[in-house]
């Protein structure tokens, strides 16, 4: 009949218990597994005018191209041991916010997201370069 109830949560043995006080609910009940996932603390950002150098201790995230062919690309990196396995993720949101830009109004603007295959890159060591600081991207390097 469209009323919300709150749920309670625990985690045990790799499984996530949704409860939730059905008296007086029709069935069937559906309840909404949402899960929020903030970051780890694992970013950073590498350029390609800076390719040996690692921002991983920059306060910042930035995205950049086409401006004097300076390219920037930013690496967030998700904690997801709370989603137990072998669940299917069927619909996933990010919200990025931006401020302090100071070439033009970004309103509107596309910025593009990709899952990064390589997933042993190191926040502290990363560059255009390397995903480690030793080893090269390969193909395609830094471009995700």
């Amino acid at each position: 009949n469209g009323n919300y109830r709150d749920v309670d949560e625990s985690y045990e043995n790799g499984f996530i218990t949704l409860t939730a006080d059905t008296s007086g609910m029709k069935y069937p009940v559906t309840i909404d597994p949402t899960l929020t996932v903030q970051p780890s603390s694992n970013d950073a950002v590498v350029a390609n005018n800076f390719t040996d150098i690692n921002y991983g201790s920059s306060t910042n995230i930035a995205t950049w191209g086409g401006y004097n062919t300076y390219l920037r690309r930013s690496f967030l990196k998700f904690n997801l041991t709370s989603i137990p396995s072998p669940s299917v993720i069927t619909n996933a949101t990010l919200y990025l916010y931006y401020h302090n830009f100071s070439y033009q109004d970004q309103a509107g603007k596309q910025i593009d997201v990709f899952r990064l295959a390589k997933t042993n890159w190191t926040e502290m060591n990363v560059t255009w370069n390397t995903y480690d600081g030793i080893n090269n991207w390969k193909i395609g390097r830094a471009h995700v």
